[in-house]
């Protein structure tokens, strides 16, 4: 049985990832949560990312795309710092 559908705008995505708003982001976690767990299926197009302000597009899609596949971001970006679950990392493989 396929999963439920569900639009998402560009305010739970920024709640989810940067937590400033106890309820909204608890919210907005939990239905994440929901989709992690295979009980919702999160649909966000690609404008919607486009729309906030304080956030800048490409660093949502790449931020975006480190979480899914977990891979960290190799960045000198302070602001990716306000995705609490993106980890940074510029070192090169076998630097000591």
């Amino acid at each position: 049985m396929k999963a439920p559908d569900r639009l998402v705008d560009t305010n739970l995505i920024v709640r989810h990832l940067v937590q400033d708003h106890k309820e909204h982001s608890k919210v907005a976690s939990l239905l994440f949560a929901a989709s992690d767990a295979g009980r919702l299926s999160l649909v966000v197009l690609p404008t919607v990312l486009a729309e906030s302000t304080k956030l800048h597009f490409v660093d949502c899609l790449v931020a975006a795309q480190a979480v899914e596949k977990a891979i960290p971001i190799a960045t000198f970006d302070k602001g990716i710092s306000k995705f609490s679950d993106v980890t940074v990392s510029v070192e090169a493989e076998g630097e000591s």
